[in-house]
């Protein structure tokens, strides 16, 4: 249990380093992260957020802002 809520933890290895994560069973959304690479361990922890609706409007454009076809980059 971690900040309340109940987790699972998974450790992985990926080049050069190992990632540790508490992930929300609820969710499945990541709480804390540990990175280590070359000796070095990073933690980041993941507060203040919440799954409520978001607004159809806050992913509306304002006007006059130019939208631009990316299709022929060549991704």
């Amino acid at each position: 249990v971690l900040d309340g809520k109940n987790c699972v933890i998974v450790q992985y290895t990926q080049a050069g380093g190992t990632v540790k994560a508490w992930i929300w069973v609820d969710t499945g959304f990541p709480v804390k992260m540990e990175t280590t690479s070359s000796g070095v361990t990073t933690t980041i922890i993941f507060r203040n957020f919440s799954f409520n609706d978001v607004s159809d409007s806050v992913f509306e454009l304002p006007d006059g802002v130019p939208v631009l076809d990316m299709g022929d980059i060549g991704l």
